[in-house]
Formats: structure tokens, C-alpha cells, sequence
């Protein structure tokens, strides 16, 4: 991951996308995209209760804070509602 962050500074896109599996169970995959590769940073089975804009929030500003704010541009997230909320925390 470090490689693709120096050799893209200021152009990263991290992507976040939470999905049931066929047993039911929350998952979010995270994921970081640069003008010609992408990664898969990790991907996360959450309990039902932890499926909360708060928990989300957390994780993403950890995910942000290890990358560095500087060097990402667009941050792409799904359109459920605990999603959205986060986006608007994470943008105060």
C-alpha cells in the first residue's frame, strides 16, 4: 500500500461499500484506487449492532488518518443512510 501511496500522492480515491452476505452477515470492504491500480485494503464482518454511522465514522477516519488526508481526493462511499451520515461527520 505505501508503494501506490508514494507513487500517487495528492490522487488516491478510497471507496467504501457495505453488503449482506447470503448468511445475513454486514460486511464493509474498503478499497484504494489510483489512476492505474487499485487495492483492496481490507474488509471488515461487522455485527448488526456495530452497523452504526458512528462506527462507520471511526473507521473511516482511522482509514483516512493511516493514508493521510493530503493525499486523497475523492472518497466514494455507498448510499445507505448510516453512509451518508458518516460522510456528513467526517466532512465537519
Amino acid at each position: 500500500m505505501k508503494i501506490v501511496i508514494i507513487g500517487h500522492l495528492g490522487e488516491l480515491t478510497l471507496i467504501s461499500d457495505g453488503w449482506s452476505n447470503s448468511c445475513d452477515e454486514s460486511i464493509i470492504n474498503y478499497l484504494l484506487v489510483a489512476q492505474t491500480e487499485a487495492i483492496f485494503l481490507k474488509s471488515i464482518a461487522i455485527r448488526k449492532n456495530c452497523h452504526t454511522e458512528k462506527y462507520i465514522t471511526d473507521e473511516l477516519i482511522e482509514i483516512i488518518s493511516e493514508i493521510g488526508t493530503q493525499n486523497i481526493v475523492a472518497i466514494i462511499i455507498d448510499n445507505a443512510r448510516n453512509m451518508k451520515s458518516s460522510w456528513q461527520d467526517i466532512q465537519q
